[in-house]
C-alpha cells in the first residue's frame, strides 16, 4: 500500500493545480498516524535565566510514535503569532478574555507544517499576557484546551492529539 504524508499530499495538490484535492481526504488525514501518537501539554517556566518571563508557559508536543509526524501549526503556539483561543485562563475563578487574533484560512501550504521527530518533543515559550487580558495583580490559572472535533481532541482540523491534563499557575505582582 502506498503511504502518503499530508505534506506531500498538499504539495501534490498545489503543484498539479487540481482543485478537487482536499486536505480533509481521509487517506491524507490518516496516513502515517496509525502508529504515531502526539501528546500536548503546558508547563510552567522554572527560571528566567534563559530570558523567559515568569508569565511565560512552555507549550510542548511529543511524538510517542516510531516515525516522524508532520504537524499543522495552525491554532497552536508554534505559529509566529497565536491565532486561536486555545487556553482557558482564569483569574479568581473568572474567565480572562482572549485578545489575540482569530484567522480563517484556506488550504495549508508546505510551510504551515512542522516535523515532530519520532520519540522526541518540541516546545515553545508563550507569553500569556500577549494574548490574554492579564492586567490585574494576582494568581492566574492557565489550561490548554485543544479543539474537540467528533469527540477527538485536536490541535487543529488535521492534528489529533492526546492532552496531558494540568494547569499552570502564573502570578502578577503589583
Amino acid at each position: 500500500m502506498l503511504e502518503i504524508t499530508l505534506r506531500s499530499f498538499v504539495t501534490a495538490c498545489m503543484l498539479s493545480g487540481i482543485a478537487a484535492c482536499s486536505v480533509t481526504d481521509s487517506a491524507a488525514m490518516n496516513s502515517g498516524t496509525d502508529n504515531q501518537q502526539l501528546i500536548a501539554g503546558i508547563e510552567s517556566v522554572d527560571s528566567t535565566a534563559d530570558g523567559s518571563s515568569l508569565l511565560d508557559v512552555i507549550f510542548y508536543v511529543a511524538n510517542q510514535g516510531d516515525t516522524d509526524v508532520d504537524m499543522l501549526v495552525w491554532n497552536t503556539p508554534f505559529e509566529k503569532i497565536l491565532s486561536a483561543d486555545v487556553f482557558k485562563v482564569e483569574h479568581n475563578g473568572e474567565p480572562v478574555p482572549y485578545n489575540g487574533r482569530k484567522v480563517k484560512r484556506g488550504t495549508p501550504q508546505a510551510d504551515s507544517f512542522i516535523t515532530v521527530p519520532a520519540g522526541e518533543r518540541i516546545e515553545t515559550l508563550l507569553n500569556m499576557t500577549t494574548y490574554y487580558a492579564m492586567e490585574q495583580a494576582g494568581e492566574y490559572s492557565v489550561v490548554f484546551e485543544p479543539v474537540v472535533i467528533g469527540g477527538v481532541s485536536q490541535l487543529n482540523e488535521l492534528t489529533p492529539v492526546e492532552l496531558v491534563p494540568g494547569a499552570v499557575s502564573l502570578e502578577i505582582v503589583e
